[in-house]
């Protein structure tokens, strides 16, 4: 089964997968359901992962299926869940409330995890070896002043920093330029959806249009989304306190069409899908630039495991007075103060979260062997993290912005 609409074949399978889906423990079956419904907005690598996990499931025997289960239903019974108004069909608030409040969660959470691992082990369910080389790029644009103590202290435990030679804002201008990440990505990978990502905490670089981000399989720009994200923010800031009620709510805006403020020229309904997850996951990606550009860097390594991604990080305004952050006001709307720009925090945030891109990798075995570059525009250095056997691994004292673009090329070649 594949994106886009389903023939007669794939309704079979998924009627099949249905079935065996209402054969798992309750609690088990929201957040596969909820996948199942939306197939189609599912990136392949998360497409892949659920076909494997139903594969699993289905090649244990009767005995070895109702061995697995039993101490999860044995737990589900102590919880009481048939009395709890339970969904099956989503992720829910009311959920994960009924769950997290019971006194038998730590014990259900170990079920559940062994209940996966044993699934995992089954042969059909093997996660395929990575085929292809990997990059991720992040980068500190020239607006933020960013000193070598802020800049690399996170960094320090692995790999090098290197000047680089010229001006480190070119390799910017050779990713986006015509032979950039989405026609390197695509020469490899045919341009499957989620491939390649340029994920912006501002603009587009040098105010690229739309024919420019058409060559990503998956580009978001925060100032772009702006509208967007406004009208998201007005209606987030509507639901309600009351725990069913706020799940219903969320589940509508999830479902709300949204397209008559999403930009043209981001296409792909995907996309739009993977940005409302995005804002309701309360992390701050509505309301501050670079926790968008980490965030939606991090969600789509989960989601998509990209063979490339560029995350830009920018600048940010001082938060004003009088305004609240934490429940996500729009405080271009609530106060009449102007907008002042904070380039020296936020490079300190850049610093930080452009560090925590770098540790989303770590928690995917697709991402051992990839080259990761940290680029400071404004200390004109870059820090490397290189796989052996690449031509930046070696001895060097310096650089070129057309050297790492080669680089980059060469290791999504491999």
């Amino acid at each position: 089964m594949g994106s886009g609409s389903r023939g007669q074949g794939d309704e079979a399978e998924l009627a099949r997968w249905r079935r065996t889906v209402a054969r798992l423990p309750l609690t088990l079956r929201p957040s596969v359901n909820q996948q199942l419904d939306e197939w189609e907005m599912l990136f392949p690598f998360e497409q892949g992962t659920l076909r494997r996990f139903l594969c699993g499931v289905e090649s244990l025997s009767t005995a070895e299926f109702n061995a697995l289960m039993a101490p999860l239903r044995r737990i589900e019974d102590e919880m009481g869940v048939e009395r709890w108004n339970f969904s099956e069909t989503a992720n829910t608030m009311e959920n994960s409330a009924h769950l997290a409040r019971s006194s038998e969660y730590a014990e259900w959470r170990s079920a559940v995890k062994q209940i996966f691992a044993t699934v995992e082990s089954q042969p059909c369910a093997a996660i395929p070896e990575p085929r292809r080389g990997r990059v991720i790029v992040t980068i500190y644009p020239a607006s933020l002043p960013m000193d070598a103590l802020t800049a690399w202290t996170p960094w320090k435990a692995t790999g090098r920093l290197l000047p680089v030679r010229g001006d480190a804002h070119q390799l910017c201008d050779l990713l986006q330029a015509h032979s950039g990440i989405g026609a390197l990505a695509a020469g490899q990978t045919g341009g499957d959806p989620g491939d390649a990502w340029w994920i912006d905490a501002g603009t587009w670089p040098d105010g690229a249009g739309p024919s420019d981000t058409q060559r990503l399989t998956s580009g978001l720009s925060y100032e772009r989304l702006n509208p967007f994200r406004q009208e998201f923010l007005a209606a987030l800031n509507t639901v309600p306190r009351d725990t069913h009620i706020a799940s219903e709510t969320l589940v509508a805006l999830k479902r709300r069409s949204w397209s008559h403020s999403w930009p043209d020229s981001l296409g792909d309904e995907r996309l739009r899908n993977f940005v409302v997850d995005l804002y309701l996951s309360g992390n701050g990606a509505l309301i501050f630039p670079n926790s968008f550009a980490q965030w939606a860097a991090s969600e789509a390594l989960r989601r998509a495991r990209p063979q490339i991604l560029v995350a830009r990080f920018g600048l940010r305004n001082r938060p004003k007075p009088f305004t609240s952050i934490a429940i996500f006001e729009n405080q271009s709307r609530v106060s009449t103060l102007p907008d002042v720009p904070d380039p020296a925090n936020s490079a300190v945030d850049a610093a930080i979260l452009g560090w925590y891109v770098w540790l989303s990798t770590l928690r995917y075995v697709e991402y051992k062997q990839a080259l990761c570059m940290c680029i400071s525009e404004h200390l004109n250095a870059v820090w490397v993290v290189a796989p052996p056997g690449s031509d930046l691994a070696g001895n060097r004292d310096s650089v070129s912005p057309e050297e790492l673009y080669r680089a980059i090329a060469h290791k999504l070649d491999t």
